[in-house]
């Protein structure tokens, strides 16, 4: 009876409370121009790792999203940059967090993609992760020509095993008609090493280097740099060109002064991070999430400083795959497009 008594009283204060939260006291308001309302909503959203910048992006949309639209939840779980465009395209998902490379390569069912993911729309283009090689100094090569010309046997991190940047490895190589069996045979080794971990793994003597498409500076590239003289390799206008024509990529250089041992600017390619949706998710919703950036851009833009050139003039920047409906809509109505 004791028992009982308490989940009573435990069900008594939470309906209580609930009560005090319910949307009841939001006065619902239908825009006549677009004819939505501003009752929250319920949706869901993937990121990538739970320890990385996307976790943070993903929880600033969920925050944002609750700012403008009182009541509104949004559930977001781990993913994984390949993993995220299957799962949105077969509407596992509402939104996603996505590589703009990767998502247009999916998109056209190009790379890694043997049918079209098509069933996808962008919302919002938020940071670039530039393409950085970093290897050991006294490996004696400086661009990338030069790692495969003379076939030098390297222990590479090309970070998680079908994320972004192994992706891009496989890709670039391909450029060369080369496959992973071709480097093996001259003695590379390449491992599928977290990002997290690639630092320690560089002290330990496990590899030699990293080929990581992330923001810039990287802290494991940080950490190598305090254990070896290390050098950054550099890429020809070729093959930047064939990658962004044919996998989606952008031109981009890794500055000088990013990293201690970076003493002139570094010709790369690089990707963006976008939110986009399925095109099963609801003009409304995806309306309502783009509002929410739009009107807290500058919380966005604050919360770390890959972000801190988010602006309304950048959200539409390199796309990469048509609008959602849902956010062309808003787009036009506040005038970034015509």
């Amino acid at each position: 009876m004791k028992n009982f008594r308490t989940v009573l009283i435990a069900l008594i204060i939470f309906t209580i409370l609930f009560a005090g939260c319910s949307t009841d006291k939001i006065e619902v308001i239908v825009d006549e121009k677009t004819g939505f309302n501003n009752s929250p909503i319920i949706t869901s959203l993937i990121h990538g790792n739970p320890s990385g910048v996307w976790f943070m992006m993903g929880t600033a949309i969920s925050e944002s999203l609750g700012k403008s639209y009182p009541g509104s939840i949004m559930h977001i779980t781990p993913g994984q940059s390949t993993a995220n465009i299957y799962r949105t395209n077969d509407f596992e998902t509402e939104f996603a967090l996505f590589h703009s490379s990767l998502v247009y390569q999916g998109y056209n069912g190009l790379g890694p993609f043997e049918e079209k993911m098509n069933n996808i729309g962008g919302i919002a283009v938020f940071y670039p992760s530039i393409l950085q090689f970093a290897v050991r100094e006294n490996l004696n090569i400086k661009t990338f020509d030069d790692f495969i010309n003379n076939k030098v046997p390297i222990r590479i991190s090309t970070s998680s095993k079908g994320g972004n940047s192994e992706v891009a490895f496989f890709d670039l190589i391909k450029l060369y008609g080369l496959t992973k069996e071709d480097l093996e045979g001259w003695g590379c080794e390449l491992l599928s090493i977290e990002n997290k971990d690639s630092g320690d793994a560089f002290s330990e003597g496990v590899i030699d280097g990293i080929f990581i498409m992330a923001s810039i500076p990287n802290p494991s590239i940080q950490k190598m740099s305090t254990d070896d003289d290390m050098i950054m390799i550099s890429f020809s206008d070729e093959v930047i060109e064939k990658m962004s024509e044919r996998h989606g990529f952008n031109k981009e250089v890794v500055p000088k002064g990013s990293y201690n041992f970076v003493t002139e600017d570094i010709p790369s390619f690089t990707t963006y991070t976008l939110l986009g949706a399925s095109s099963n998710t609801s003009d409304e919703k995806v309306y309502k999430v783009t509002k929410a950036l739009v009107e807290n851009i500058d919380y966005i833009s604050s919360i770390h400083s890959s972000f801190e050139n988010m602006s309304l003039d950048t959200l539409l920047l390199n796309m990469r795959i048509p609008l959602h409906p849902g956010a062309e809509k808003y787009y036009r109505e506040i005038g970034i497009l015509d």
